[in-house]
């Protein structure tokens, strides 16, 4: 249980770094950028694959990985920007209540069985996304919460579709022996993406990247890797089925989260906020009772 440990603190300190780069007004576009830099080389050091690039390119998934690539890094900058306005709590409720989406593309694609209790655990995980994240504003405010909303309902939807999107690639699209060289892949088109991004970002705001933005990145990457990289340790070595692992793995992400986000950066929570998160863990809970 050492890795998913590991894998639990490095997806919490990707949402406290999150929040850390508005408190040191690091450019988040620019931060993705090296953060993949990092989370990439790592990854490929790790894979010990001797495909070549020519391989790699001629792979069926390739271009697969090459679209998902891009969903990493336009869903880390969405979560960057959630996690800045609405709170480290709350969005790693946003990400890990979409565990309902493969779910139910489970039963769709799969035919996989859909029993009460995992009827029960959608419903709450779809109401404790928008109980854990509404904020009450004053009334002149009430057009810019309603926006504020839309950010974990984009961050809810993205980050379901990644899950879906890599539950198809470990059942059809990759060999087991192929999981480490298609991760590694992951990272690579995400750092190719995030230079788009970040030239974009760079023409249209005529903001240059500075030292900061490159060091706060480069420790982002460490965590990113981590979480990815401890959480395939975990699944490979444990006895417990991944049915299991991912809940154990996403309740104590949120836990660990509110307790950061209320401690660290005092973070304010609302009873409805509360009953948000509750409700949440409680259907992850409900997800590994089946």
């Amino acid at each position: 249980m050492l890795y998913l440990l590991f894998s639990i603190v490095c997806s919490t300190l990707i949402f406290i770094l999150f929040k850390t780069f508005k408190r040191f007004e690091v450019n988040n576009t620019y931060a993705i950028v090296c953060n993949y830099i990092v989370a990439s080389a790592l990854s490929f050091f790790v894979a010990e694959s001797s495909s070549s690039l020519q391989t790699i390119l001629l792979k069926e998934w390739f271009f697969k990985a090459f679209f998902i690539g891009f969903l990493f890094v336009a869903i880390f900058k969405l979560m960057a920007i959630t996690a800045q306005k609405l709170g480290v709590a709350k969005v790693s409720i946003a990400v890990k209540m979409s565990v309902v989406l493969p779910v139910i593309a489970g039963v769709f694609i799969y035919n996989e069985n859909l029993a009460w209790y995992k009827v029960i655990a959608i419903l709450l995980a779809l109401s404790s996304v928008f109980m854990a994240t509404y904020k009450r504003e004053e009334p002149n405010k009430k057009a810019l919460s309603k926006k504020l909303l839309l950010l974990p309902i984009l961050l809810f939807f993205g980050s379901g579709f990644i899950d879906v999107f890599m539950k198809q690639a470990q059942y059809v699209w990759v060999k087991n022996d192929e999981l480490a060289l298609f991760s590694s892949v992951l990272f690579g088109t995400a750092f190719f993406w995030g230079i788009l991004f970040g030239t974009r970002e760079w023409f249209v705001t005529k903001i240059k990247p500075t030292t900061k933005d490159v060091f706060w990145g480069f420790l982002l990457g460490i965590p990113n890797f981590g979480s990815i990289y401890f959480l395939l340790q975990a699944l490979d070595e444990s006895t417990y089925p991944s049915a299991v692992l991912f809940p154990i793995n996403n309740v104590s992400i949120v836990a660990f989260s509110a307790l950061a986000g209320y401690f660290v950066f005092k973070e304010s929570l609302s009873r409805l906020n509360i009953i948000g998160i509750f409700s949440g863990i409680i259907s992850i809970v409900l997800f590994a009772y089946g």
